[in-house]
Order: C-alpha cells, then sequence, then structure tokens
C-alpha cells in the first residue's frame, strides 16, 4: 500500500484503482492505513479477463492509447497472454482496469470503448475514423458531424 501511495504522489495520479474480488473491502481499509484521504475506487470484476480486454483492444489497435515510457514486463504480458494461459496476467489486468477508469468505460458508454459516434441528425451509430482519416459526414445521411464526447481523441496515460 505504501507503494501504491507512493506512485500516486510521484505520478500526481487521480486516484488509485483496486480490483476486490478476492480482497473485498480490505484493499481500500490497508490503503486508508497509510493514507486515509487518498481517493480510492474498488472496481469488482463480474467477467473474464479476455471479455473486460476487449474494449482496451480495441482502443490499442485504434492507436489511441499509448504508454509513457518504456514497460517491458507489461508489454511481454500484452503481447503473449492468452485467455487459455492459467497464468495471471498482473499487469495486463492492472493496465486494462487503469485505462478503463480512466476512460470512463466503466461508466458503460460502448461508444467510447469502441471508438463511435452517434449521427446528430439520423440518430444512427458509425466509426468517427476509418482507414486513417476521420470523418466529416455521417456516412448514412451525409450531415456534418464533429467531434463530440462519444468519440474523444487518443488518451495518453502513466501506468
Amino acid at each position: 500500500m505504501r507503494a501504491a501511495v507512493r506512485a500516486f504522489e510521484a505520478h500526481k495520479a487521480d486516484r488509485i484503482v483496486g480490483e476486490a474480488n478476492n480482497g473485498g473491502d480490505f484493499i481500500g481499509s490497508l490503503l486508508a492505513t497509510v493514507d486515509p484521504g487518498i481517493p480510492y475506487r474498488k472496481v469488482v470484476a463480474s467477467r473474464g479477463k479476455a471479455i473486460r480486454a476487449e474494449p482496451v483492444s480495441a482502443l490499442y489497435e485504434q492507436k489511441r492509447v499509448h504508454h509513457v515510457g518504456i514497460f517491458p514486463q507489461l508489454e511481454d504480458e500484452l503481447c503473449t497472454w492468452t485467455p487459455i494461459d492459467p497464468k495471471s496476467p498482473n499487469r495486463l489486468d492492472a493496465a486494462v482496469w487503469a485505462i478503463t477508469e480512466l476512460r470512463g468505460l466503466s461508466a458503460g458508454s460502448w461508444h467510447a470503448c469502441y471508438g463511435t459516434m452517434m449521427c446528430p441528425a439520423c440518430g444512427r451509430g458509425f466509426m468517427r475514423e476509418q482507414h486513417g482519416k476521420t470523418r466529416e459526414n455521417c456516412p448514412h445521411c451525409r450531415a456534418p458531424v464533429e467531434q463530440d464526447d462519444y468519440a474523444p481523441g487518443p488518451l495518453t496515460a502513466v501506468t
């Protein structure tokens, strides 16, 4: 917990996110013993790692996430883990939770996680960026579209 608080302070983070499936409220309680004022968000995994990672994987594929620094152990897990692997990918899982939280995906916006948006004119969904080009018009009704909350720009995060 001390290491988590030091990292929180060193990186000027907004909060610490902890998966509480096996630890229950134990993580938050322990964290409060080190720093009672630290912002903490408890997350509970209701789906498997592979399902949880899909929206974040899509963000990586769209080049909407990049890492500041070099993280060889995390990068190894990102490149080699498969859902049938019996070993738990701790760094990968932590990165998925962090990106989910940073991106607001825990709030339930599937538009944000898949890089889509809704046309304000016809209400149909579409990819804002496709084949390296940003759409200026809805592909369904040709109405002009602008950047909005459903298709935010690239995410830069320290993991």
